[in-house]
């Protein structure tokens, strides 16, 4: 018996603010482009029946969808948060093609955002995802 268990992170249209907050920061003023096919990779999987439809069509029985309110964390201050967030492939996109006046601008908001978001225990955003388990014999 195989078993998989998938953490499938939900956009911000689903409620997950880390997504909407660094979006807003990154892009303030500008409309963000939807991928080709019109799924961000990162939530690929966040329409639950099109992952319970892949599992299915991989052979898994069992599947099972629950929804999973945590908060995420990027790093204990917002020097680090703001090194994490700049590795994400969405945060690089943002700022792809700016001209430097205008990145610095976006940089600066990201850096406010993160600012508001330190809890003193770190930096913190609400999250939603789907934990989706399945079973293959």
């Amino acid at each position: 018996m195989n078993r998989s268990e998938i953490i499938a992170f939900r956009n911000r249209a689903a409620g997950s603010n880390w997504d909407a907050a660094i979006g807003a920061a990154l892009a303030p003023g500008r409309k963000v482009s939807t991928p080709a096919g019109g799924v961000d990779a990162a939530f690929a999987l966040a329409d639950p029946d099109l992952a319970v439809g892949i599992l299915t069509a991989a052979g898994f029985t069992a599947v099972d969808v629950v929804d999973v309110r945590e908060g995420v964390y990027y790093g204990p201050d917002a020097d680090r948060a703001r090194a994490a967030v700049l590795r994400l492939r969405m945060a690089r996109n943002l700022l792809t093609g700016l001209g430097a006046a205008s990145a610095e601008r976006a940089l600066d908001q990201l850096r406010a955002t993160l600012d508001a978001h330190d809890t003193g225990d770190g930096v913190w955003f609400d999250s939603r995802a789907w934990l989706i388990t399945a079973r293959r014999y």
